[in-house]
Formats: structure tokens, C-alpha cells, sequence
């Protein structure tokens, strides 16, 4: 019987649907043929496996009924496999948002592949309880390490890395969350960037390390202490083999937290150099609210606004986000790049302002653009 349960497990595994469920068939029909002990082991067996085949979108409610009608006789009869029916409860669970209960059954299963000394499934159930978790805490990230360290026990670096790679992941994810406590947030970055580069993703970790200097913006550190956080986030991307325009972006980006940072502490002049170097590859490939909040705050530098409706220092007002606000800094973009030489590039950004002046029926600022159009215009400059 051993070995048929192994056959039908590997089945499962590797041939379908349609076999599995046709091999299923015959250990049912076989089941007839035992005694009662033996009958409800097989049956068991055959629920827990098909239960795991039904694993997936349209089938989970099959999946649950095999799972709950197998677990009594697994646990008299065939208490080496509680961990598998634990791990297929988890899942169960995860598909009806049942979070906690999840959680439970991968930890059950952890502790029975542990005892078993099922490393590799203990990692994946690890991996499993790891990955529901709504924060990311240092104890998470022990978490992931312990599931990685026990996938390269079982000699899969693979499934290790994808571990090293779902905790910075999980880590960025709730960053928002952890930014309140700049030193734990910082140590928190470190030590997963860290886990990061044991596994080779040095992306991953240059991610990790601009994202750290990003707390730069709001901390008391110093200008010259500033500098330094950023200029070795800058140095990591440099050194990096990886995709030019990806490389660009993060530069961008790391150019813009240093641009708010020099803000913050009374440098309009190197808050504008900086914002405006990073503003050409936001508006190609960030966000829409990087983007604007780059504009806003360069318009906060150029056209200040005084009186105490004004917003504070590198905290951009909703009437700075607004299509005028946008047109603003395009404009005055616009009459840089035209005074730099780069016609073409600023008279696209003339016209990009004109039209949203346009439509906020801004009669001034479109006729401000069309004047100035006209001297920028090519033939009016080489005539």
C-alpha cells in the first residue's frame, strides 16, 4: 500500500489531472477489497492527494471538502502525513481570507516536518506562514532566513533566493508603515539587504539601500552626512550589471529624495539641481505622484509662495498638484531647456503646459506660453 500511495503522490505531481483522478479511482475501488482500517487509510491517502491537485482557482471548495473528509482517519491511521493535510488546510484557509487560521496550520505543519526532519517542506511551510504576515518585522525576516537556510539544506538555492527575494519584497511593502522610527527602519533595511546579498540579488539590495537613504529626507543627520548616505546609493547602482534605463530610473529617484532632503535644510540652490536632473527620467518612466511632487516642490523653489496658507517645506499643497500647478513647472522647464539650447525638448514642454493651461481656462498663462513659443521657436531663434 506504501508504495501505491507513493505512485499516486508522484502522480499528482507530474501527469495531470485526468490520470491522477483516474489512478485515485482505482485505490478507491481497491479500498472495497480491505478491511476497515485499511479502507479509511486509503481513502484518506486518496483524499489528501486529489485535495492538493484541486489547489487551485475553481476547485479550492472540493479541495476543502476532500481535506476536512480526510483528516480524522489521517490522524488515527497515518499520522506521518497530519503535516501534508496541515500545509493543504493552510491553503484552504488562505483562498477563504481566513489569515489567521492559515497561519496555525502552516506553523502545525512546520513543527511536524521538523520533527520528521522534512527540510525541505518545513522551509516551504516557513515560507508559507512567512508570506501572510501583514508586517515585516525582524522576527519575518528570521522567518525567511530559516526557510532559506533549510532549502539549501535539501541543495535548493533556487527556492533560498526566491526566500531572500520575498523578504525585501515584504519589506518595501509595508516601508511606509516602518519609516516613523527612522533607526529601526534603517537597521531593519540593513539587515535585509544584507540577507539580500548572500543570495546574489545585488539589485535588490542597491533597492534596499536607496530606499534607507530615502530616510535622509526627514531625519536631523547632517548635510555632509546626508550626502554620504546618498552618494554610496548612487555608488551601488553605478556598479551594477543591470538594465540602463532601470539604472537611470533609480538614479532619478535617489536625485530626488537628496533634492527634498537639500529642501528640508535651507538649500533651494542644490534642492534645484537636483530635482531638476531627476524630473526628465520621472516624467518617462515614474510615477504620476513623483512626478508631481517634483514639479510642486520646484515651483516652491522658483515662484515661492509667503502668508500662512503657504505649505511647509517640502510639503507640497493640493493647489500645487493641480494641472496649473503641473503647468507652472512645465513651463518653466520648458524656458530652460529653450535657453540651454534644447529647443526641441523645451518647446514639447510649452506645449504640453499650453494645453493644460488651456483646459483649466488659464487665459493668462496660455497667452504667456504662445509669446513665449514664438521667441523660442526655431526659425525666430536662427533668424
Amino acid at each position: 500500500m506504501g508504495a501505491l500511495f507513493e505512485s499516486l503522490e508522484e502522480v499528482c505531481h507530474c501527469a495531470g489531472e485526468a490520470p491522477a483522478r483516474h489512478y485515485g479511482a482505482h485505490l478507491d475501488a481497491l479500498a472495497v477489497l480491505l478491511h476497515d482500517e485499511g479502507r479509511r487509510a486509503v481513502r484518506a491517502v486518496v483524499d489528501l492527494r486529489l485535495g492538493w491537485l484541486c489547489a487551485a482557482p475553481g476547485t479550492w471548495p472540493e479541495a476543502r471538502l476532500r481535506a476536512e473528509r480526510a483528516g480524522p482517519d489521517l490522524a488515527e491511521l497515518l499520522p506521518e502525513l497530519v503535516p501534508d493535510l496541515h500545509a493543504l488546510l493552510a491553503g484552504v484557509a488562505d483562498e477563504g481570507d481566513r489569515l489567521d487560521d492559515a497561519r496555525a496550520h502552516w506553523e502545525s505543519a512546520r513543527d511536524g516536518y521538523v520533527a520528521a526532519e522534512q527540510w525541505g517542506d518545513a522551509a516551504c511551510a516557513v515560507a508559507g506562514a512567512a508570506g501572510l504576515r501583514a508586517a515585516f518585522t525582524p522576527t519575518d525576516l528570521g522567518e525567511w532566513r530559516q526557510a532559506a537556510h533549510w532549502y539549501l539544506m535539501v541543495k535548493q538555492p533556487e527556492e533560498a533566493r526566491s526566500c531572500a527575494e520575498q523578504a525585501c519584497r515584504a519589506l518595501v511593502g509595508t516601508w511606509a508603515d516602518l519609516v516613523t522610527d527612522e533607526p529601526y527602519a534603517r537597521e531593519l533595511a540593513e539587515k535585509t539587504r544584507q540577507f539580500a546579498l548572500e543570495h546574489g540579488l545585488t539589485v535588490l539590495a542597491a533597492h534596499l539601500r536607496a530606499l534607507a537613504s530615502s530616510l535622509a529626507m526627514e531625519s536631523e543627520a547632517s548635510w555632509s552626512q546626508v550626502g554620504q548616505q546618498f552618494d554610496e546609493a548612487h555608488a551601488g547602482y553605478t556598479a551594477l550589471d543591470m538594465d540602463e534605463a532601470d539604472r537611470r530610473l533609480a538614479l532619478a529617484r535617489i536625485d530626488m529624495w537628496q533634492g527634498l532632503a537639500a529642501y528640508s535644510r535651507g538649500r533651494p540652490a542644490d534642492s534645484e539641481t537636483l530635482l531638476s536632473r531627476a524630473l526628465p527620467m520621472l516624467r518617462e518612466s515614474g510615477t504620476e505622484q513623483e512626478v508631481q511632487l517634483v514639479e510642486a516642490q520646484l515651483i516652491a523653489i522658483i515662484v515661492p509662495t509667503d502668508g500662512p496658507d503657504a505649505p511647509p517645506p517640502g510639503v507640497p499643497g493640493e493647489h500645487r498638484t493641480d494641472d496649473v500647478a503641473r503647468a507652472n513647472a512645465l513651463f518653466l522647464d520648458g524656458l530652460r531647456r529653450c535657453g540651454a539650447g534644447a529647443i526641441a525638448d523645451g518647446m514639447s514642454l510649452l506645449d504640453e503646459a499650453d494645453r493644460l493651461y488651456t483646459e483649466a481656462g488659464n487665459a493668462e498663462g496660455a497667452v504667456a506660453i504662445e509669446g513665449f513659443a514664438g521667441i523660442c521657436e526655431p526659425s525666430a531663434v536662427t533668424g
